[in-house]
């Protein structure tokens, strides 16, 4: 999609005349159980913004507990100017509620329903941190 075509489609989204096939709050889940993330960068924090919206419980992990905070902050950005688009159907604290960060592996897996990872591509942090599960 051009900018253009962006435009066009995110203005008849707000004035509630495209039904948005990106939204996905409109396509009930098959997912049972929590969404664990590991990885809490860019593509994860992204992608918890998505499944939050989805309705899902999201429990996001990552190695470096500092990233955890950097993450909290830009879903909280990303949620915000959502809703100042006009691009939330619920109240931006909701959204927020259903995400939690843990900071060991074990605690963000725990009865997940779906595990993605975006861990950082180096081979040693991936091996520490799928080998610690055993």
């Amino acid at each position: 999609m051009n900018p253009a075509q962006t435009r066009r489609h995110l203005s008849l989204r707000k004035r509630g005349q495209y039904p948005g096939w990106y939204d996905v709050s409109m396509h009930p889940s098959p997912l049972t159980g929590p969404v664990a993330l590991v990885g809490a960068g860019l593509v994860g924090s992204s992608w918890a913004v998505v499944f939050a919206r989805a309705g899902l419980e999201v429990r996001v992990h990552d190695v470096d507990p500092n990233q955890l905070g950097r993450c909290r902050a830009a879903l909280a950005g990303a949620v915000e100017g959502l809703a100042a688009a006009g691009l939330l159907r619920e109240p931006p604290a909701r959204v927020l509620e259903s995400v939690s960060f843990a900071q060991r592996l074990e605690a963000a897996l725990g009865g997940a329903g779906r595990v993605q990872e975006w861990a950082v591509e180096e081979l040693t942090v991936r091996l520490g941190e799928l080998g610690s599960l055993g």
